[in-house]
């Protein structure tokens, strides 16, 4: 089951920054995470591929940042050439009615919550781009 119910498909810009739960939040690690219209920026950026009802779980970010299946630490390479250290959380969730899992995730730069996206599928994708760097969270037991 979802931790919260997902919102409504949104047609609007206005009604997109609206729907975001801004605010700090707490992810599981202890750190303070901002959440702003970055991501709702984001989504705009690209309207025709991010715009796809993404915006439907974005009552589930502050949950997918405090009880994530996994954390992820890697470096992200900015179209300008320089990097950053992103952190990576993922979820995969069985939505009520469907198939297949639905996998939610959120990158960080800095505390600060840049991307957001979600997929669907009976198997989601393994390594690649989705699990790459560091797992930070859950630790692997030597």
């Amino acid at each position: 089951p979802l931790p919260a119910p997902l919102g409504p498909r949104l047609h609007d810009e206005a009604a997109l920054r609206a729907a975001l739960p801004a605010g700090i939040h707490e992810d599981r690690l202890g750190e303070q995470i901002n959440v702003t219209e970055l991501v709702v920026d984001h989504i705009l950026a690209r309207r025709k591929k991010r715009w796809d009802g993404r915006e439907q779980y974005f009552p589930l970010i502050p949950h997918i940042l405090k009880d994530p299946d996994e954390i992820w630490v890697g470096f992200f390479k900015h179209d300008s050439g320089l990097y950053s250290l992103r952190r990576r959380y993922y979820v995969r969730y069985l939505v009520e009615g469907q198939t297949a899992n639905a996998g939610v995730l959120v990158d960080t730069i800095d505390n600060q919550l840049v991307a957001f996206d979600v997929f669907s599928g009976k198997n989601p994708p393994t390594g690649g781009k989705l699990r790459s760097g560091r797992l930070l969270y859950p630790w692997k037991k030597d």
